[in-house]
């Protein structure tokens, strides 16, 4: 019963919001001569929440391609 009390609690009430930064300093990907990526995108996920960000263009390294 406490359960259906904190939600009746919630009613007509806002969720609380929040926003994040976050910067790509370095991303490490293994790859094969077959599998090579071309965009890449990352995916957050909390709970049941899910946020995809938009594909990037994939830049491989100049040192080694196929690591």
């Amino acid at each position: 019963m406490a359960s259906v009390w904190k939600r009746l609690q919630r009613v007509n009430k806002r969720a609380a919001k929040f926003q994040y930064t976050a910067s790509y300093h370095r991303v490490d990907l293994d790859t094969s001569p077959k599998w090579k990526p071309n965009k890449l995108s990352v995916v957050w996920t909390r709970r049941s929440r899910r946020v995809i960000t938009e594909p990037k263009e994939w830049e491989p390294t100049l040192k080694d391609p196929l690591k």
